[in-house]
């Protein structure tokens, strides 16, 4: 019989999967002609290099710890239980560092099941020491505590089973409870928020810019004039950018907008957000103020050049943003737009034209002039106060004809 050509097995030791499959191998060549040729490569830097990340994405990593659970149950085996524990640890950091409210309420839950593997695996390890060091004086005394080892190991599997088979499952309770679609933002968004709140000195500074800066974007959206894309929410993006633009401030006042970019760039993604999304936030908010963002600027090279016109655009509306709040004392609390003779005409109450603040203003909104190569003029729009209706005075009447 004619020997089978070799076989490249390529395989990853950062899969959670590769300890089952490698432990198999040998046996498949064993009981076989067929020979494999071994060739590691690293799945973590793919998935790094296409932002696929689903250790920090519990949906994903639940129906891991799913696939884990099942084959654990299914075969039993030493290897597949100690995965099973992995697969539990990470979901459990990850609930913990991305959902903290989940976390409060399941961390003990977590934890027992967490503990109930490890008991398991020291109970492996600790029968596979013994058994390789010799310490039993007779067959009698080996038999006793295999026996004992294996009452507390089943003991600890049958808790396990308990707490997680059948209708009332923790697997099906966290699945169930796991946020989906505008809850995974709003949860996003708010550890964002909280973050930059600890920060930032004047955090109701940096959440009156980030209002101003959506009613913008909304108000150019309308209008069509706004920028887009497929790959992201700029809206989302926009309004991360205004809530962090001044965390920087924690460090120094002076060129604060750089300390923010540098500190937005080394947060870790929050749930549901991508490398290239953060840094996306972080470039806008570098050019909140100071120069313009030119090409010579390191960071824009670092970006592609789609994404390099998204950030620039998105600047000058946070920049002409910013400066609407440069008083600091919330004067201007809405923005409106219109769109007449080809210019844009931003109406907004409390502005006044003849301060310092108006000339600021005017000196922020030169970026998105460029970028959307339209003129902006500027106007104090008048609170509109509820019209009191006047009380109609009765008119006798008088009596018939």
């Amino acid at each position: 019989m004619a020997k089978s050509e070799p076989i490249d097995f390529y395989f990853s030791i950062g899969s959670m999967f590769t300890f089952l499959t490698v432990m198999r191998i040998d046996r498949v060549e064993d009981v076989t002609d067929i020979r494999f040729v071994w060739r590691p490569f690293s799945v973590k830097a793919i998935m790094i290099e296409m932002n696929n990340r689903p250790m920090s994405m519990p949906g994903k990593l639940s129906y891991l710890w799913r696939d884990l659970h099942r084959r654990a149950l299914r075969n039993r085996s030493q290897v597949a239980f100690h995965q099973l524990r992995i697969g539990i640890k990470r979901f459990r950091y990850i609930v913990e560092n991305f959902l903290p409210q989940q976390h409060e309420i399941w961390s003990s839950e977590m934890k027992e099941l967490q503990d109930l593997l490890g008991d398991v695996h020291d109970l492996d390890v600790l029968w596979a020491t013994v058994t390789h060091g010799n310490v039993f004086t007779s067959e009698e005394s080996r038999a006793r505590w295999q026996g004992i080892v294996r009452e507390a190991r089943e003991t600890r599997i049958a808790r396990y089973h308990e707490q997680t088979v059948g209708p009332n499952s923790r697997w099906r309770v966290w699945r169930a409870e796991l946020p989906q679609g505008d809850q995974i933002q709003a949860a996003a968004l708010a550890r964002l928020k909280l973050w930059a709140s600890f920060l930032d000195p004047d955090f109701a500074h940096s959440q009156r810019v980030a209002a101003l800066a959506v009613q913008l974007f909304d108000g150019l959206s309308s209008l069509g004039v706004a920028p887009s894309s497929p790959e992201h929410n700029l809206r989302t993006i926009l309004l991360a950018a205004g809530l962090m633009h001044d965390v920087g401030r924690a460090r120094h006042e002076k060129a604060h907008h750089k300390s923010s970019y540098r500190l937005i760039r080394r947060m870790t993604p929050p749930l549901g957000w991508t490398l290239p999304e953060l840094q996306l936030v972080a470039v806008v908010a570098r050019f909140h103020r100071g120069a313009l963002p030119q090409s010579r600027h390191k960071i824009l090279q670092e970006l592609a050049p789609a994404e390099k016109n998204l950030a620039t655009h998105l600047a000058g509306i946070l920049r002409f943003a910013n400066a609407f709040d440069g008083t600091r004392d919330g004067h201007v609390q809405a923005l409106q737009v219109d769109e007449k003779n080809g210019a844009l005409l931003v109406s907004a109450p409390g502005y006044s034209p003849w301060t310092s603040a108006a000339e600021e203003v005017s000196a922020a909104r030169h970026l998105l002039e460029l970028v959307l190569r339209k003129p902006i003029f500027v106007r104090a729009l008048k609170p509109v106060s509820p019209r009191i209706p006047r009380a109609r005075t009765p008119v006798p009447s008088g009596p018939r004809r």
